[in-house]
């Protein structure tokens, strides 16, 4: 991706980016991202989307044992920082992994009704959800242009639209 348009991404994103720049000895994103600039559009919407979505505090009812007249009964907690660790181009398509930091510690997980243990694992499950559907969206997008494109499984693998100066 053109330099610039990391740039936007990386100044509108920090937290998502933290790791760029460093060296190959710490991060793979010392390579920045690693794909051509037509699948800009649908990466940076999911960066939008992975802000929102971490920028977020989640309620949870605590146990009975837990539960005092300062809290009554329910614990706010803020949702974990998600980071990537490397974005690319693999096999033709859009390939995004990422790391969070620790959420929440071991002893407030253990204060929580055991009933809402499951909402913890929705926050992660959205992430997923969103990074498998940018790397579907990728399948179908020149990754030149951005324009609709095929996946081209012949020699190596490239989704490209009909223009002929994206590699038809």
């Amino acid at each position: 991706m053109k330099s610039e348009l990391e740039d936007i991404l990386i100044e509108k994103h920090p937290t998502l980016f933290r790791d760029y720049g460093k060296s190959p000895q710490e991060s793979c994103m010392a390579f920045g991202v690693e794909f051509g600039d037509g699948w800009y559009n649908i990466f940076a919407d999911l960066c939008d989307y992975l802000d929102k979505l971490a920028d977020h505090e989640d309620v949870y009812k605590l146990k009975d044992e837990f539960k005092t007249e300062e809290n009554r009964g329910y614990i706010v907690i803020k949702r974990p920082t998600i980071h990537f660790d490397q974005v690319k181009e693999k096999f033709g398509t859009m390939r995004v992994y990422w790391s969070m930091d620790e959420g929440m510690s071991e002893e407030t997980y253990n204060e929580i009704h055991p009933k809402e243990r499951d909402n913890i694992f929705k926050f992660y499950e959205e992430i997923e959800g969103a990074i498998r559907y940018v790397e579907f969206l990728s399948s179908r997008t020149c990754e030149v242009c951005g324009k609709p494109g095929k996946l081209e499984t012949k020699g190596w693998y490239k989704v490209r639209c009909t223009d002929r100066f994206c590699g038809k």
